[in-house]
């Protein structure tokens, strides 16, 4: 087990910045997968792809590791990789993206590996083709084996997250819903077709939207 601790510095020359970081930090750690949860992603993709009868993993493929990646803007972890014995599984530390499988392969090694890797090496993960290696807090090395400052860094995985991508986020107003299919469609990245469904209530139940609780007379907090 890894246990990451996270330091937020301080300042009583500007008590409102350092306000402004810490809610940042929560903002951002609020959008955020486990690694527990990377696995279990990873082991459901893998399954897919086997019944799909389309891939070189079969029932026999193992998770070898699984190596955390760390945003190159603020060093907190942007994407977990789960090394097979044949391939990998690149998932997405943060909730809010269309797809949290980055990257894939089932034969092919990380491209990480492009790297001289020692322990506690520290790597970047900014996107598709987008690795750094840590040299110090202010340099980073690319897959050119390049030696660049962080700030010169493409960040394509902060561009393509979006709220919109969160489960549960709607883009509609806030209203009863009346066909689940219906609604999802509307609302969510699909498409979304309904094979069974059986609600013993449905003559006399309402839906609605979790974010439409706090409207409800009395008030509800907490519910699903």
């Amino acid at each position: 087990m890894v246990l990451t601790v996270f330091l937020i510095q301080s300042t009583f020359l500007n008590p409102q910045a350092s306000s402004n970081n810490e809610f940042e930090l929560i903002e951002e750690l609020n959008y955020k997968i486990s690694e527990d949860e990377a696995i279990k992603i990873a082991a459901s993709f893998k399954e897919d792809m086997i019944k799909s009868k389309t891939t070189l993993w079969s029932d026999d493929t193992q998770f070898i590791k699984i190596l955390s990646l760390y945003n190159v803007n603020n060093d907190l972890i942007s994407a977990y990789c789960i090394e097979l014995s044949n391939g990998y599984i690149l998932i997405s530390a943060y909730k809010d993206v269309q797809n949290m499988i980055l990257e894939w392969s089932d034969e092919s090694e990380p491209l990480y590996y492009n790297f001289d890797i020692k322990d506690h090496d520290i790597i970047y993960y900014a996107g598709s083709i987008y690795y750094y290696k840590k040299i110090n807090d202010h340099m980073i090395e690319t897959l050119e084996h390049d030696i660049i400052e962080k700030e010169e860094a493409e960040n394509v995985l902060s561009q393509i997250r979006n709220e919109c991508y969160l489960c549960g986020q709607s883009s509609g107003s806030s209203s009863d819903i009346s066909n689940a299919s219906t609604h999802a469609n509307n609302n969510y990245n699909g498409p979304f077709t309904v094979t069974t469904s059986v609600n013993y209530w449905n003559s006399y139940a309402s839906f609605k939207t979790t974010s439409d609780f706090a409207n409800l007379d009395g008030g509800y907090s907490n519910h699903c």
